[in-house]
């Protein structure tokens, strides 16, 4: 099993040392992903889904920048099939410049982005591809009792399930002083709802290029992340993988702070350190808005020059 998550490492490195050459970056950054520590021990190490899911997404990203739309669609109908995460990435995809084509000139302009996605023929076909390559790769799983331990494992994993979050832990505390009990059943999916409407409201504002589909693709887990009841260490691996090509340092610091969550598995009860989650998110928040403050203002600062 080890040889073939090496196997899918390898890959992406060829996927991702690709892309960095085609975009015209430094060929040296497939280190911040190749050599990042909780990369190796959480993929080749200890074996987690997150290794095939950005092979998945590195084929596809790959193959979409050379406009090869089935080839595309079918890594990341792998990806989707590895974890379900990457089916938070397909609205980006409606406005996406590539598919996105302008409307007849006598459309309403609120008409326009609903005429420009049912007339985008490129569009649907790739949808379409992403979905049968995805039921091809569940078909031999599809039965009843699949189904019924998939909607069970979801109700656990947003309304049970609890461990290293951010927004959702400051969110319970409130509960516990208002209600004066966990409102984890209320505030899991709540929250999710919030994540739905940011990655909607991100992927529709305006029309995406392949550098800003990645950036987006980015913020969008990161919110995800942000407003989860549960952040294993592995989930930040996708976050350090895009940032081989945003530049941006937020996740690779979160990489290494993630670390500190482990602490709870050397207690007997498993119970967590909140001074140390709090430290590890104190500095991800800090990092994270002082980034996007640093680059609006380089990008006044540009504008005006």
């Amino acid at each position: 099993m080890k040889a073939t998550y090496l196997l899918a490492e390898l890959l992406s490195f060829y996927f991702i040392y690709q892309l960095l050459h085609q975009l015209s970056l430094p060929a040296h950054r497939i280190l911040l992903y190749a050599l990042n520590p909780l990369v190796i021990v959480e993929l080749s190490g200890n074996m987690h889904p997150e290794g095939w899911m950005v092979l998945g997404l590195s084929g596809s990203l790959y193959y979409l920048y050379q406009r090869k739309f089935t080839l595309s669609a079918f890594w990341l109908a792998m990806a989707i099939s590895a974890k379900l995460l990457p089916l938070m990435f397909l609205p980006f995809f409606l406005r996406y410049k590539v598919f996105y084509r302008d409307p007849l000139p006598q459309a309403r302009t609120y008409m326009k982005p609903i005429i420009t996605v049912l007339k985008n023929l490129t569009l649907w076909r790739f949808y379409s591809t992403v979905g049968v390559f995805c039921l091809l790769a569940w078909l031999p799983l599809l039965d009843l009792s699949m189904l019924l331990g998939f909607l069970d494992s979801l109700d656990l994993y947003f309304q049970r399930f609890e461990f290293n979050a951010s927004i959702y832990y400051v969110v319970r505390a409130i509960g516990y002083q208002v209600k004066g009990y966990n409102i984890i059943q209320i505030a899991g999916p709540l929250l999710s709802l919030f994540t739905v409407i940011f990655v909607f409201w991100t992927a529709l504002k305006r029309p995406i290029s392949f550098d800003t589909l990645i950036k987006r693709w980015q913020m969008a887990l990161t919110a995800f992340f942000l407003m989860a009841t549960i952040v294993h260490p592995w989930y930040i691996v996708t976050l350090v993988f895009f940032s081989v090509f945003t530049r941006q340092w937020y996740a690779l610091i979160w990489s290494a702070l993630v670390i500190l969550s482990y602490y709870a598995y050397q207690q007997q009860n498993y119970e967590e350190h909140m001074g140390l989650i709090a430290l590890e998110y104190l500095v991800v928040f800090v990092i994270l808005f002082g980034e996007s403050a640093l680059k609006k203002k380089i990008t006044k600062l540009t504008h005006s020059i």
